[in-house]
């Protein structure tokens, strides 16, 4: 490194794996209060299987955008990733609650501390709005406790269905 020079280091982009209580209690957005030098431009939000609702009860998915809302990030934040994870037999829910999600992008935003608002970036091709990754996962979990609504066996699929907000820009509304 030359004399006067300093190394940029990349801020953090946190991954926040948040059990769904935490939405319903804007929980996590805390933490960027808490934490004020903490001013990512990224955060991933990965909501995984067993921190849906009843899960084990095998009760529809469901996530309010009135909790999304509530939580504010800080004005650093230009993008924000959410990854929802279910099994495979809970496919047509998560699709009906991403539908609903492109549907009204206005009601599924996320606030910035500055008052920006972040919707998610749809694509003018749903392929390339919603990323899907699929993966084959227990079907027990730390205690070895089984559930009837999983298959017998070691694994099940999963899925995993990706979204990307961004900086709303009116005039910017399809990519």
């Amino acid at each position: 490194m030359c004399a006067g020079h300093q190394s940029m280091v990349a801020p953090p982009s946190p991954r926040i794996i948040p059990q769904r209580y935490t939405f319903e209690l804007s929980a996590f957005g805390r933490v960027f209060a808490m934490h004020p030098k903490l001013r990512p431009s990224l955060v991933t939000i990965t909501v995984r299987y067993t921190d849906w609702w009843y899960w084990e009860d095998l009760k529809p998915l469901e996530l309010d955008s009135d909790h999304l809302r509530g939580i504010e990030f800080p004005q650093s934040v230009a993008r924000i990733v959410m990854q929802l994870e279910t099994i495979e037999s809970h496919r047509k829910e998560l699709e009906d609650l991403i539908g609903s999600m492109l549907n009204d992008p206005a009601r599924w935003s996320f606030s910035r501390q500055d008052g920006v608002s972040l919707q998610i970036k749809k694509a003018k091709v749903l392929e390339n709005t919603v990323q899907e990754w699929k993966w084959d996962g227990p079907t027990t979990f730390g205690d070895g406790r089984t559930f009837p609504h999983h298959p017998q066996g070691d694994t099940m699929p999963y899925i995993i269905k990706v979204l990307t907000w961004e900086v709303f820009q009116p005039e910017a509304a399809f990519v």
